[in-house]
């Protein structure tokens, strides 16, 4: 947790996902509460907002790795960086591209 005047930056689970807030720190305990996070100042940009919806068909994962040196799952565990170097050619995404659709985070 980080501190800052009086508040604190809480990180929490909601859904599965991680979330990130401000929080009063006099009204908060050790772990926030579902009280906390509801009145938590939200902390980060809503990047869900601007991303694509990625989907990976397995055929066209399974081909990316091949093109990536990834023939066993061996090979997969010998080589996570190809793993997503993999993953990400199969989503089609590119970081040049990721970083043009957070632009609009940005305004």
């Amino acid at each position: 947790m980080d501190r800052r005047r009086g508040n604190v930056l809480a990180e929490w689970n909601e859904d599965g996902y991680v979330r990130r807030g401000w929080l009063r720190e006099r009204e908060m305990g050790w772990s926030p509460t579902e009280a906390d996070v509801v009145a938590a100042a939200p902390y980060g940009d809503p990047f869900e907002d601007v991303l694509p919806d990625v989907h990976i068909a397995p055929q066209a994962l399974a081909d990316a790795l091949r093109r990536h040196g990834i023939w066993t799952a061996q090979d997969a565990h010998r080589q996570p960086t190809a793993v997503g170097q993999a993953i990400i050619l199969a989503a089609g995404l590119s970081v040049s591209a990721v970083q043009s659709a957070l632009r609009r985070v940005d305004g």
